[in-house]
């Protein structure tokens, strides 16, 4: 795994996303794995750099694997979060949104809602 993508679902009810720079859709919080690291890792690293939130590593819930990207779940209390300077919008999506038709990265369409499920981890090739 050389990336993660972090879904942060606050208080049962939002998703947290941020818009990617390159398209302006947006997206969860996504970045690479450094050296040493492992994914749960990566996620709150990724999540404390890109938001300002502290998400503890057992806090994360492996969800899928695709191709290189391990995609972890984290539900978190109510709670406020904030992009450092320099960092890309922040923003909270109602969970029963309608992913087809928000602006969200087309992979998320699919992924959101199986994350959210109770269904098993998957691995889905590149």
């Amino acid at each position: 795994m050389k990336t993660v993508l972090c879904l942060v679902v606050v208080a049962d009810d939002h998703i947290l996303f941020t818009r990617n720079p390159e398209d302006g859709q947006w997206t969860g919080i996504a970045g690479s794995v450094a050296q040493g690291e492992d994914g749960p890792e990566a996620a709150s690293r990724k999540a404390k750099e890109e938001a300002g939130l502290d998400v503890p590593r057992d806090a994360w819930v492996h969800r899928a694997t695709v191709g290189d990207v391990g995609v972890y779940l984290a539900r978190v209390a109510p709670m406020r979060a904030v992009a450092p300077p320099g960092q890309h919008p922040l923003i909270l999506y109602p969970r029963s949104a309608n992913w087809d038709r928000e602006p969200v990265r087309p992979n998320l369409r699919w992924l959101i809602p199986f994350a959210l499920s109770d269904s098993p981890a998957v691995e889905v090739p590149a």
